[in-house]
């Protein structure tokens, strides 16, 4: 991005100066831009694939080329997280040799049944951190989650869960969300990734608004959200506007 914001000023500059002289056209300029860079870094630096727990020769390769932008780790079981820590670190100095930006590193670490590391904190579930009052926990425990991950070298924690875990929807069955009534995931969701965030890890919400009605695993098939426009903004969307408000860093949206 550095070279691109050199190439803009540079580009900026020749167009006022001297002699009333014509600026660049907007073709030359995405041509110099792609001469800069060459278009698999630029594609590249906005994806983010997945890392089996190991910096593999080729996903190596990826890092020092500048052809990813980061990774989402799925450690295998029983991986030590020393270990973990290793490869990352190994991954980050492959993306310095080559000369580009760290790279981000994600995790799904919600809590409950979705831990890729089983052994690290929440040590709470949202569905168990979601009383009325609890709130302080919530982001006890998520500053203790974003602690433990600072520590592997992980930057992005895909949570808290913001969608509404409406009743016979799989984000209720699978106990991953925080509950049924928004006021309730909005509280637990936004304490839970003010304490990532203050534990120098990006919160994520996800899924999507109105993910929690769907009884379909997207991850799985398709699914339609059957929910009244109306309705999905004041119920599904308010805890995400809760997120945005609070300084949240990132939103996924559902496959």
């Amino acid at each position: 991005m550095l070279v691109l914001v050199l190439a803009a000023l540079a580009l900026a500059i020749e167009a006022v100066a001297g002699d009333g002289a014509v600026g660049p056209s907007p073709a030359q300029i995405e041509e110099r831009r792609r001469d800069a860079v060459p278009d698999r870094k630029l594609i590249g630096q906005r994806l983010m694939v997945r890392m089996d727990g190991f910096a593999t020769p080729g996903l190596a390769r990826q890092a020092r080329e500048g052809e990813i932008g980061g990774v989402i780790v799925f450690p295998p079981p029983g991986q030590p997280t020393d270990e973990l820590k290793d490869e990352i670190a190994e991954l980050q100095r492959d993306a310095r040799r080559g000369g580009g930006p760290p790279l981000l590193v994600a995790i799904d670490q919600e809590g409950g049944e979705v831990k890729r590391v089983p052994d690290g904190p929440p040590a709470r579930s949202p569905r168990e951190l979601a009383a009325p009052g609890d709130e302080p926990a919530a982001r006890g425990e998520g500053r203790r989650t974003g602690r433990f991950l600072a520590t592997l070298g992980i930057d992005v924690d895909l949570a808290p869960v913001l969608d509404v875990a409406r009743p016979g929807g799989f984000i209720a069955e699978q106990r991953r969300g925080f509950a049924a009534k928004p006021g309730r995931v909005s509280a637990a969701g936004v304490a839970f990734a003010r304490g990532l965030q203050g534990a120098g890890v990006a919160a994520t919400a996800k899924h999507f608004p109105g993910l929690g009605s769907t009884a379909a695993n997207t991850d799985l098939r398709p699914s339609r959200i059957g929910l009244p426009a109306r309705k999905l903004r004041r119920i599904d969307e308010a805890p995400y506007r809760r997120f945005v408000a609070a300084g949240g860093k990132l939103v996924m949206v559902s496959s």
